[in-house]
């Protein structure tokens, strides 16, 4: 049986062959943007180089947009590796990783000292970005839009959003929904999710955390153009999450 720190070092190889590929890839988009959207060189601070803790990080200007301070970072989730230490951070640490979104199964959440963590990922140069809420679970209890467990859930995504917004992440990334609709019930359950969403757009206000609704796959809500802006235009200073894995179930 493989150990759990060789299972461990093979994500992380993993995570440096795309973090160099990613590299590789912003190198060349970056070449090109100097050449065509700028005059003279990129000043330091945009171009990639080494950090003031010595880990690699790629930036990248893009003057067409008129963004300034516009940097793209590698970040990655928990999730793939249902942990949340000092050994995890500092593997994605030494993988180029700069950024992490904390992602677990709902009791592993609180299993840990996040401000601990937090002191600890500041020195070895990884950023708490965000959180993703727990969806899910047995018999998918974890569920903003389904009317039966929509009030535990956005209970206990109130105690996460605490703990977020105590360690300064920015943001916690939410599904619309988890599981598989009735179909008689789609229009029920949209509700349910646009009363969560709002619900959770406060808590996150008060708290410092932007709150995401993820985009989904499809048979799930969000999962069309026009089903999520439906969502976020009921539910004033909601934010969106593009995600990309998602984004794989669409032909």
């Amino acid at each position: 049986m493989i150990s759990r720190r060789d299972a461990l070092q093979t994500v992380v190889d993993i995570l440096k062959l795309q973090y160099q590929a990613i590299s590789r890839a912003f190198t060349i988009r970056q070449e090109a943007a100097k050449e065509l959207y700028m005059t003279g060189d990129f000043p330091e601070e945009y171009n990639a180089g080494i950090d003031n803790v010595g880990h690699k990080r790629i930036s990248l200007r893009r003057e067409v947009v008129k963004m300034k301070n516009n940097r793209l970072r590698c970040g990655s989730s928990t999730g793939v590796l249902e942990r949340f230490d000092k050994e995890v951070i500092e593997m994605y640490a030494n993988a180029g990783v700069a950024a992490v979104e904390v992602a677990l199964p709902f009791v592993n959440y609180f299993a840990y000292d996040w401000k601990e963590l937090k002191k600890y990922a500041d020195t070895v140069g990884v950023d708490f970005w965000s959180v993703h809420l727990p969806f899910g679970g047995d018999n998918n209890m974890y569920n903003i839009a389904n009317p039966k467990y929509a009030d535990r859930t956005v209970s206990d995504d109130e105690r996460l959003l605490i703990k977020a917004g105590e360690v300064g992440m920015r943001a916690a990334v939410v599904h619309p929904s988890a599981g598989p609709i009735p179909a008689d019930a789609v229009d029920q359950w949209t509700e349910t999710a646009i009363s969560s969403l709002n619900k959770l757009v406060k808590i996150g206000k008060r708290e410092g955390v932007d709150i995401a609704v993820e985009i989904m796959q499809p048979h799930a809500l969000g999962s069309s153009i026009k089903g999520l802006k439906a969502i976020v235009d009921s539910v004033p200073g909601l934010k969106v999450c593009m995600d990309v894995n998602h984004l794989n179930g669409y032909s």
